[in-house]
């Protein structure tokens, strides 16, 4: 009976027994480790504002452009405007869903009759997408409609660049001396103003749209210079 049970379990060893040369399965790969979302940010930008300058003329309207990343549309943004601590303006914009669904943007008009430089302030209250969002402050700066021989500051030199991006010569940046004097002179006489040297709303505004080029009467003549005698 012994030899008859010993025979039985030998072939339950064998098929239970691993066979030679197997090895041990592969372990499982570690799984990721999380990934923590972008914390949400809002920021704000001037725009018409004369490029990185950020200057405009007073009465002029320009735009702040704010977003929001990561994207919660639907929540809102309140935006203060400042003239030194005195807040001027306020107003509360809803955010919207950018074209990539990636952000979200809102884009709000504004303009000014008084010139000084304004402080531009935004928030996002806490919302069921976002917790309350501050942007770091932005400023653009509005300049006066009418300088004159004698005057200086910010808007002598804007007058003094955009003349100066027409080909006119002018003199000491900030300073309406004799040489921006005869520039804003000169500029009247292209576009037919009266000759003074006053350089008031007209001018700006002109200069603005790109009045005031000079037109070459004769071209193929080569390097020359050519003026009113």
């Amino acid at each position: 009976m012994a030899r008859l049970a010993l025979s039985l379990a030998l072939p339950a060893l064998l098929l239970t027994a691993a066979p030679a040369g197997a090895q041990e399965p592969p372990a499982a790969p570690p799984a990721p480790a999380p990934t923590t979302a972008p914390a949400p940010t809002l920021a704000i930008t001037p725009e018409r504002v004369g490029g990185s300058r950020a200057v405009v003329l007073a009465g002029t309207r320009f735009r702040v452009r704010g977003v929001v990343t990561p994207a919660v549309a639907g929540e809102q943004v309140t935006v203060r405007f400042y003239r030194g601590t005195r807040r001027i303006a306020r107003r509360t914009v809803t955010l919207l869903a950018s074209p990539t669904g990636r952000s979200s943007y809102f884009v709000l008009g504004f303009r000014s009759t008084v010139p000084g430089r304004i402080r531009i302030e935004a928030t996002k209250p806490a919302g069921p997408q976002a917790p309350t969002l501050k942007a770091a402050p932005r400023g653009v700066t509005v300049l006066p409609l009418r300088v004159r021989p004698g005057s200086r500051g910010p808007a002598v030199r804007e007058l003094q660049r955009m003349l100066r991006a027409k080909g006119y010569v002018t003199g000491a940046p900030g300073l309406f001396d004799a040489r921006t004097a005869r520039a804003v002179l000169a500029f009247r006489k292209v576009t037919g103003m009266a000759r003074t040297y006053e350089a008031g709303p007209s001018v700006f505004r002109r200069l603005a749209r790109g009045g005031g080029t000079f037109r070459v009467r004769f071209p193929q003549h080569g390097r020359h210079v050519e003026a009113d005698i």
